[in-house]
């Protein structure tokens, strides 16, 4: 992940237009949890941005396919929209993540089961996170991030995984690298989301 975000600056898009800059994240985080949306806006921040992955995809990530490398770790994603032989994938994700899961997973006093979990009243896990819940989260962020309205609109599920894609053609990744990293399987697909963001595609 790039230096910005462990200042509470990420890079999101909502499309393949523009990419926006989500500034302050590090209040809106704080915000977040009090009103009890989502139990660690930070890991769901930082795991979307670092996998590239769908919505669907990312909550159905589990704890007990993490797989620790050094300082920073892989995890196994069982199956996903285009793994149309249940083949799987090992997803790297970075140190810093690595905390935000540690964090998670000692604020939460959990071992077993489902990564991302929706809390219900007083604290208490739902046991699962819809993916229809992301791109509300997202939004939610934004707004508490007091980004113009205009901007808030066009924040979706999709806009980590759009924005890391236009991130990795910046620094030089191809587009068979960005295509695997996000699990693309058409090449049109990636090449709406970046060829209008000012860099080659090859």
């Amino acid at each position: 992940m790039p230096s910005e975000v462990l200042l509470g600056c990420l890079k999101i898009t909502a499309s393949p237009v523009a990419t926006l800059k989500l500034c302050q994240l590090s209040a809106a985080f704080g915000v977040v949890w009090l009103m009890m949306v989502l139990p660690t806006p930070v890991l769901m921040v930082a795991l979307a941005y670092d996998t590239l992955r769908r919505r669907s995809e990312l909550v159905s990530l589990r704890m007990g396919d993490i797989h620790r490398l050094g300082s920073g770790a892989s995890i196994y994603l069982r199956s996903g929209k285009t793994d149309q032989e249940g083949m799987g994938a090992w997803l790297q994700v970075s140190s810093t993540t690595l905390r935000a899961i540690d964090d998670w997973l000692e604020a939460a006093h959990i071992s077993d089961g489902l990564l991302f979990q929706g809390i219900k009243g007083s604290c208490t896990l739902t046991g699962k996170l819809y993916c229809g819940q992301i791109g509300r989260i997202f939004k939610r962020l934004a707004r508490s991030a007091q980004l113009p309205a205009s901007i808030v609109a066009k924040v979706s599920g999709h806009s980590l995984r759009v924005g890391a894609a236009q991130d990795l053609l910046v620094s030089g990744a191809s587009l068979p690298q960005i295509m695997v990293k996000g699990g693309w399987t058409k090449v049109d697909t990636v090449i709406r989301y970046v060829e209008k963001f000012g860099a080659p595609v090859c």
